[in-house]
């Protein structure tokens, strides 16, 4: 894992909606702390991977220089986005959150507004 003092490495998670029929994808930059989302429709393999893409492919490469991931189903497109970015795609080891802390406690503030149970797809 890159040095905390260094910008451009993204920590990536889900925040699973009601009946696992909705999620929101969020992306947290370790260093600032900047985050992005994006809502999908379903925990789907090549939707999330698009997804990912779209919010990373424009910013500037300086910012963009790895992605860290749990290693859910949903992040099983990984190719497509190393090819895509020209970045790395890393899984932290499973069962250790404590690995992409700044993206676990982005996902627990969103849980603090919307509980487990939240349904996603009626929000814009």
């Amino acid at each position: 894992m890159a040095p905390r003092s260094q910008v451009g490495h993204w920590e990536i998670g889900t925040v699973i909606g009601m009946s696992h029929k909705s999620q929101i994808l969020t992306l947290t930059e370790r260093t600032t702390r900047f985050e992005r989302s994006y809502k999908l429709a379903a925990k789907m393999v090549s939707e999330t991977a698009q997804a990912i893409i779209h919010m990373l492919k424009n910013l500037p490469k300086k910012v963009v220089k790895s992605i860290a991931a749990d290693r859910g189903t949903e992040f099983h497109g990984w190719i497509e986005v190393e090819k895509a970015l020209e970045i790395p795609f890393y899984f932290s080891n499973p069962s250790v959150p404590g690995q992409r802390v700044t993206n676990e406690n982005s996902n627990g503030r969103i849980r603090r507004t919307y509980p487990k149970g939240t349904d996603f797809s009626r929000m814009t």
